[in-house]
């Protein structure tokens, strides 16, 4: 088939109607479960009770916990959920009747229905809720047996009558579940550390001062921009705080404890957190003075916290939240300090428990709420006027994407649903339509942790298994077929910071995530989508130059400014010409050229620029023009959906996606503008992987229009292919006929290559380059790339730095070794020029390296010897005894200079890593080792993990001033290890020491994936 006839050009409305005819609703039932009594119903995990009120059956639960917790008063402890199930020996002819009806009468906690062991979805919220059994998978004659699974909360659960029935009634058709979809396959290619091997060679070398932390590369599995932030040998981690940050995405806080804050125009980090930086209106300090709660109102002439008022501890009190001027704390009782009253007025109300976790408002900041006894599923709320208390409502389980006023949350392996924040209200038992099925899947959707974007449009989550393994995706909450593939991911989960949170911007242009996939956790930015374009761009010529107007984008949290595009052709060869930002909606080309054509994009804090507007043009009468269409700007018909794809032009696109029945044409409509009417040329971005109805196209291809279209202002461009897969990036309507496209976008030229690449110093493990500053007006900044050839391709490879700074150093590199560095100039649109190029060899050094096993080392009496069971390995350990011991370690040095202490352990117990050290005879400092297992608990008997790492060392309780080398004299020097009688059993056992003056130097059984697999040795 010619590649041609795969999509169809159209320019055209379409009308949809659809029309119905009345059903007979005789003879339609076939199964009725009337509740008229409980027998039968057998309890495979026990209830409080289950009765039978007004001709429906009533489940009361008791308190079940995931953590093994139940109230004092409950003899019981009991997992999440209590079943219950019956089974009905009369066959039921499920092709006939194939829809099953539930009407729910009280509800407030999780429930789940399932018919002969597949899950349904009806028992989501209350009312009369029917699914049609048929896309499930059922049909023939079957016995039925229902299950039901019910969440452990103190609350019940109401259920009226279960049919099935061969028709809808208009009551039950209002409350059908829609159709399942599936998950589309995209079989995303993941790689343990993105293919970043120059990082990965050097991800063991020496720390020191660095001169910039960033690297800007490729996701491997969707192609999205990635920006690493920060390249500190520490872990940099999240806290439990989502709101991370700043209002206007000018900065994002990094890293837990004090944390320390990263500013875009700056390029710099700033030591604090964001409360640090912008200072809240309340804090509630529950460490600051031993043993009392402070609460205090920030004073913005003095830039002080006043003090509003205090109490002294009577529990724990470690729960506390800020809800509008209420400033709320948990004791002993719920103390409550209203600090809109002048003076402010403190409130004391008992509350049955204080063993809490889940503290916070509510969103209408009326109630207090949280979970207790700790882990369990029983919900308190308190009403903070009042002290009236309630029961509240669970209607999901596990972690989800939280948001307002909608959250999308998992509901069973099979679907997600939708919660409104008034769903789960104190005391409610009737959420109706605040709950909502956002999609049934075909398949598992696995997925963990998450948020809303600021606009309620889009949820962002990690996917844990299954089609969604390993992604960071974006679900749209209008249409359950549409789940974004973002980027992939790996990281350890060692402890509650290196964990699989995400957090987007307020545009959600960016989403922060932290992965140890180079050794210890970084930060990095996925850029989820492309800033939007200002709107309605118009030129006019007035006495002082052409006056430029526009509208802000849609979303405009982040944008700073805008900056300025010009030149003297439609579609090609724009060049910027604002030197600074332009921060009004106006600016006025006082140096226009008789004939001009102007752009206008976006920029944010982050110096990420936007899609270009429409294109204005003034005096251009008559000139050919080449107008530019995004296909994800353009209305879509299913199932033409959005994707995500780092090679389109904007990082999306559209393609044909079916994910459920009857899903077969899609269509892309997009309002073109041409000045005139004219014949014009539609020129097509695409691909067609699955090579479905034409030849296979798995890069991006510019496919011609057969024929020219006659197009005039105000008119519609469409595209319709109903082949699965084919995807749309761009369209471009031009009456230039020679015009050919050369590239996803071509209207504005790559920056020229930067000059002056020059080597500036190299050391025996250590390379300066340095380049001429740019002139362009829109650099955004330099990559460096490093091979060992000139031939050597740039990309995830063999990136090294980005930059804004003119200088880069490489170091940890080996000694008397060619390297070959390149460096590009990048402009705010991603785009990058050609590469700059310099060789640089690396000075010779007599390299020493010292090797001392255990089994040479000195030792005191308290000591162990022993042998790793299954590995060549021996060690010293301090198993018993309660005083401190010492093993040395003895090496002797020929020349004196700096030598990097490396050290082979097993750490056996997550919460005893701290290693204190002399180094000949004197403190050395403390040094914290590796994490045995994930979230710091013991290494059981026989799997102890061997790790080798370099010693970093520090001063004092908190590791100050840490150092990884010492400077040595010629001679004998010995390293001591002291183990603490106190941490007897707990420490770690020691292998190995090396001393070497290389810093390029890695032992074996080394690897920056340690964390990432379960090796006992790394090879």
């Amino acid at each position: 088939m010619n590649r041609r006839a795969l999509v169809t050009f159209v320019v055209t409305v379409f009308l949809l109607s659809r029309c119905g005819a009345a059903q007979d609703l005789a003879d339609r039932v076939g199964f009725a479960e009337e509740f008229d009594s409980v027998a039968g119903w057998k309890q495979i995990d026990p209830f409080e009770k289950v009765t039978i009120e007004g001709g429906a059956i009533v489940f009361d639960t008791w308190v079940g916990s995931f953590m093994g917790a139940k109230p004092k008063d409950q003899a019981l402890v009991l997992g999440a959920c209590a079943d219950a199930e019956k089974t009905y020996h009369t066959p039921v002819d499920l092709d006939r009747y194939h829809y099953l009806v539930m009407k729910t009468d009280e509800k407030s906690m999780y429930t789940l229905l399932y018919l002969n062991n597949k899950e349904l979805q009806v028992a989501y919220t209350t009312g009369v809720i029917s699914q049609d059994l048929k896309p499930l998978g059922f049909s023939g004659k079957q016995k039925i047996k229902l299950h039901f699974e019910i969440m452990n909360n103190n609350r019940r659960f109401k259920v009226d009558y279960i049919r099935l029935v061969s028709r809808l009634t208009e009551e039950e058709e209002k409350g059908l579940i829609a159709p399942p979809v599936r998950l589309y396959k995209q079989k995303v290619e993941t790689h343990p550390y993105q293919r970043l091997e120059a990082l990965y060679e050097r991800a063991a070398r020496p720390m020191r001062s660095v001169p910039e932390e960033k690297v800007f590369f490729r996701d491997v599995g969707t192609g999205a921009r990635m920006w690493k932030l920060t390249t500190t040998p520490g872990d940099e981690g999240f806290s439990e705080r989502y709101d991370m940050w700043t209002d206007d995405g000018s900065g994002i806080q990094i890293g837990r404890g004090g944390g320390r804050t990263y500013f875009f125009e700056k390029d710099a980090f700033v030591r604090g957190r964001l409360t640090d930086l912008y200072p809240p209106k309340y804090r509630i300090d529950r460490y600051k003075r031993r043993g009392w709660i402070q609460f205090s109102r920030y004073n913005e002439k003095t830039k002080q916290y006043e003090l509003i008022h205090e109490f002294e501890r009577k529990g724990k009190g470690d729960r506390s939240a800020i809800a509008g001027d209420k400033l709320v704390a948990l004791d002993k009782g719920l103390v409550v300090v209203d600090a809109s009253k002048d003076p402010p007025v403190v409130r004391h109300f008992p509350v049955p428990s204080v063993n809490a976790k889940g503290f916070g408002a509510s969103p209408d900041k009326k109630w207090a709420q949280y979970f207790s006894p700790f882990g369990a599923y029983r919900k308190y709320c308190v009403n903070l006027e009042t002290g009236e208390l309630r029961e509240g409502c669970q209607f999901t389980f596990t972690h989800g994407m939280g948001g307002r006023p909608w959250s999308i949350m998992s509901y069973g392996s099979v679907a997600k649903l939708q919660v409104h924040q008034d769903a789960p209200y104190p005391g409610n038992t009737n959420p109706g339509n605040k709950l909502r099925v956002h999609g049934v899947y075909l398949d598992p959707v696995r997925t963990d942790y998450g948020a809303m974007t600021e606009d309620g449009r889009y949820g962002y989550t990690n996917g844990t298994g299954g089609e969604l393994a390993d992604q960071y995706v974006m679900f749209d909450r209008e249409d359950p077929g549409t789940i974004l593939r973002l980027c992939t991911y790996r990281v350890s989960k060692v402890d509650w910071n290196v964990w699989t949170k995400s957090i987007a911007s307020p545009d959600y242009t960016k989403m922060g995530l932290v992965s140890d996939i180079l050794g210890n956790s970084d930060f990095y930015l996925c850029i989820t989508r492309t800033p939007d374009a200002p709107r309605n761009l118009k030129a006019t010529k007035t006495a002082t130059g052409v006056k430029l107007t526009w509208e802000v984008p849609n979303r405009h949290k982040e944008i700073k400014g805008y900056n300025i595009y010009r030149s003297t052709k439609s579609g090609r060869d724009y060049q910027p010409i604002n030197k600074d930002v332009v921060t009004r909606t106006e600016y006025v080309d006082e140096d226009a050229p008789q004939a001009a054509f102007y752009l206008v994009a976006a920029q944010e804090h982050s110096r990420l620029e936007g899609y270009f507007s429409n294109e204005a043009s003034v005096g251009a009468q008559g000139k050919p023009v080449i107008l530019h269409y995004e296909a994800e700007g353009g209305k879509l018909g299913r199932p033409m959906r959005l994707m995500v794809d780092g090679d389109a032009s904007g990082g999306y696109a559209v393609r044909v996606t079916p994910v459920a029945a009857g899903e077969e044409k899609g269509s892309l409509a997009i309002p073109v503008n041409p000045p005139r009417r004219s014949q014009y040329v539609a020129w097509l971005r695409y691909k067609n992987p699955k090579g479905e109805g034409g030849p296979k196209v798995t890069d991006w291809q510019w496919l011609k229009g057969q024929t020219a279209i006659h197009l005039g202002p105000g008119k519609e461009y469409k595209a319709e292919t109903e082949f699965d897969g084919i995807a749309i990036d761009k369209v471009i309507i031009t009456d230039d006929m020679e015009y050919v496209p050369a590239a996803a976008d071509d209207r504005k030229p790559a920056l020229s290559v930067p000059t002056g690449l020059k080597l500036v110093e190299t050391k025996p493990n250590e390379i300066t380059i340095a380049w001429d500053p740019h002139p362009a007006l829109d650099l955004s900044h330099y990559s460096v790339y490093v091979g060992e050839k000139p031939d050597f391709k740039i990309g995830n490879e063999t990136v090294l730095w980005s930059t804004r700074k003119t200088s880069a150093v490489d170091w940890g590199i080996q000694p008397n070794t060619t390297y070959v560095y390149k460096v590009v100039a990048v402009d705010r649109r991603g785009q990058a020029s050609e590469a700059a190029m310099v060789t640089a060899k690396t000075a010779a050094l007599d390299v020493v390296t010292c090797e001392t096993p255990a089994a040479q080392a000195t030792i005191t009496a308290g000591l162990t010897r022993g042998k790793a069971a299954g590995l060549d390995v021996e060690y010293v350990a301090h198993l018993a005894g309660k005083e401190d011991q010492r093993a040395s370690f003895a090496f002797d040095v020929p020349t004196e200079g700096n030598y990097y202490l490396w050290m082979e352990y097993s750490p056996q117990d997550g919460r005893e890593r701290t290693v204190l050290l002399e180094l000949d005879g004197r403190e050395h400092g403390r040094w914290t080792v590796e994490q045995p297992t994930r979230m710091g608990r013991m290494t059981k008997p026989g799997q102890e993990r061997w790790f080798v790492h370099r010693i970093v060392a520090g001063k004092g309780r908190w590791q100050r001033n840490p150092a990884d080398f010492a400077t040595l004299a010629a001679g004998k020097h010995t390293l001591t290890v002291v183990f603490q009688g106190a941490k007897a059993g707990k420490s770690p056992w020691v292998s190995k020491v090396w001393a070497t003056n290389d810093a390029s130097f890695v032992p074996r059984g080394y690897s920056p994936q340690v964390r990432l697999n379960r090796l006992r040795r790394q090879s």
